[in-house]
């Protein structure tokens, strides 16, 4: 499948403004509207949500043309999902920036067009994503949401590639990154070439690898059949692992603290580290949401939040869930202040900030105004009914005493970390749009 309309004029009246093609608010254009229906023809297929019966998701001829016409929409030599039979709620993806056989200067990579952002194909970018059936074949989840969390790790390719400072941050991460490898070298040589031989796994060449090995594995018969039973039977082994390490909370709560408050420790040495990669969960959220799959994203969050994780038995029991919860909330509290994640309500509210701000800088394609005021208010009406019907209804939420605390967050604006690390963008967009204008990547409307 060719999808031809990436080249082609935005609209068909010019007018006299000019507007930058990074970092603005694209909309659900045809092109994104035709990768979007590949997805559902894949995940249709398996809408039973009948998991172990199915071995035949990996290799699946839907799932390949949903992946090569991501590839072409998105610049990506080669694009794969590897999927996983676990019932955990998220994707997973090897983000951009840490990719050291790329050049330093991620900005350089990209070109822009009326679908957006994508590579340039000289740089043979990979993208490699691991699809959890917990979420991917989630019948409480819409195939828009599923869809809007793919589009999240996507994102997590871009978000060095379109922002200065996202950039400038992954830059001084890598530096301090090579410095406690060194340390760890000398002081724990196991764990030192350990750490070598995850960043080589991560580089982009070794990428190429994994997502052209693994499309040809599943293209014959037997490969198919070996990868989808290894990962019905490594499914297992994870709900068993994360089975056993939910019911543990109650009482191991202390002892699996210590290493979170160790990593937080670090964060405070180096907090170019904490705002990086909650900068980054940020232009993730924004990338979905500026391809109109905001709102999705957030329901899908909010789903994530409601609903809990199927596997954790001890949140089903309501008296249970309370004494757990009472128990784990300090902890709790704390490792949420140093983790890079963002509440469901300031990734929601992440969003809001900055598609209002494309509204008032007029950071869009006007032909797109209406669909962006109308993402806008169903970010705002989403976050609203999540709050009224978590004080209606706080048992059916898997951790009452947190669910509280999030609501308390939500009513105080997105909380302490949110707003100390918020920005409005603009400063960032502007310098988008003269970097645009530079390289010739701006259009008069």
């Amino acid at each position: 499948m060719r999808i031809r309309d990436f080249d082609t004029p935005v609209m068909d009246k010019v007018y006299d403004t000019e507007v930058a093609l990074d970092e603005r608010y694209v909309g659900e254009t045809p092109a994104l509207k035709k990768v979007y229906d590949l997805f559902c023809k894949f995940r249709d297929k398996y809408s039973d949500n009948i998991v172990r019966k199915s071995l035949n998701m990996a290799g699946d001829k839907d799932l390949e043309a949903f992946c090569d016409a991501c590839a072409e929409l998105w610049g990506f030599e080669s694009c794969s999902m590897i999927i996983k039979q676990a019932n955990i709620f998220q994707f997973a993806t090897f983000s951009l920036d840490m990719r050291v056989d790329l050049p330093s200067d991620k900005e350089s990579m990209v070109e822009y067009g009326p679908n957006g952002v994508r590579f340039k194909s000289k740089y043979h970018v990979h993208l490699v994503t691991i699809g959890f059936t917990g979420l991917l074949m989630n019948a409480k989840f819409t195939n828009r949401e599923v869809f809007a969390v793919f589009l999240h790790e996507v994102g997590h390719s871009f978000q060095s590639a379109t922002n200065g400072q996202m950039n400038s941050l992954n830059q001084v991460n890598n530096i301090i990154m090579y410095f406690c490898m060194f340390l760890d070298l000398l002081n724990n040589p196991v764990e030192g070439v350990k750490e070598m031989l995850e960043l080589m796994f991560a580089s982009n060449g070794v990428m190429g690898v994994v997502s052209h090995g693994y499309k040809a594995i599943v293209k014959n018969p037997v490969g198919k059949a070996l990868v989808n039973v290894l990962g019905a039977f490594s499914g297992i082994f994870d709900d068993v692992f994360y089975g056993v390490i939910f019911a543990a909370r109650a009482v191991l709560t202390p002892a699996s603290f210590i290493p979170n408050l160790v990593a937080s420790i670090t964060k405070l040495l180096f907090p170019t580290i904490l705002v990086h990669g909650y900068g980054g969960e940020q232009m993730a959220d924004s990338f979905a949401g500026d391809l109109g799959f905001g709102p999705d994203l957030s329901s899908a969050f909010l789903k994530t939040s409601k609903y809990g994780h199927d596997l954790d038995i001890v949140n089903k029991i309501p008296v249970l869930n309370a004494v757990v919860d009472l128990w784990c909330l300090p902890f709790e509290m704390i490792i949420r202040g140093f983790d890079e994640h963002p509440t469901d309500g300031a990734r929601i509210r992440g969003m809001v900030d900055i598609m209002e701000n494309d509204l008032k800088k007029g950071y869009f394609d006007p032909k797109a105004k209406k669909a962006l005021e109308r993402d806008i208010k169903a970010l705002e009406k989403t976050v609203v009914d999540f709050e009224d019907d978590m004080r209606a209804h706080p048992f059916k939420y898997r951790q009452i005493f947190s669910s509280s605390m999030l609501s308390l967050i939500y009513n105080s604006g997105g909380g302490f970390k949110y707003n100390l690390l918020r920005s409005d963008h603009s400063g960032e967009k502007q310098k988008a749009y003269e970097r645009s204008k530079a390289q010739g990547n701006v259009i008069k409307i």
